[in-house]
């Protein structure tokens, strides 16, 4: 789910980025815009948001109970400590770090660079080249 969220907003911000540099408001507005957004998201998930089901301001009453009924059945927390040298000794962590940095060093090239190749090649300007 996480990939396919990451990838879409890439493809949505592509040509409303295109939009605003052509825009008689230049580049910065589209700085602006997607910063403006990120207020918003961070003000609905503070309205939404709570430190526990007591203090939710839309949850039901059976829900906030059936949550704090099975909140109330906690283990004590094990003094457990973190074993960094196995991490750091382990072949899949290593091949999967590897292949994560392979994999957005190609996607943040294409994305960065297919628009200059584009209009370099077929004199496009930015907004066309973002679609």
């Amino acid at each position: 789910m996480f990939p396919t969220g990451f990838t879409f907003g890439t493809v949505i911000s592509m040509p409303i980025t295109g939009w605003f540099c052509n825009s008689p408001l230049g580049w910065p507005s589209a700085f602006y815009f997607f910063g403006s957004l990120g207020l918003v998201w961070v003000g609905v998930w503070l309205f939404l948001g709570a430190n526990s089901p007591s203090e939710h301001k839309l949850i039901r009453p059976e829900e906030r109970d059936y949550i704090e009924a099975s909140l109330s059945k906690k283990e004590e927390p094990k003094d457990v400590r973190t074993p960094w040298l196995s991490f750091l000794k382990s072949l899949p962590l290593w091949s999967l770090l590897l292949t994560h940095m392979a994999q957005n060093w190609g996607f943040w090239t294409l994305v960065t660079e297919i628009p200059i190749y584009i209009n370099a090649m077929f004199d496009l300007d930015i907004s066309s080249v973002c679609y």
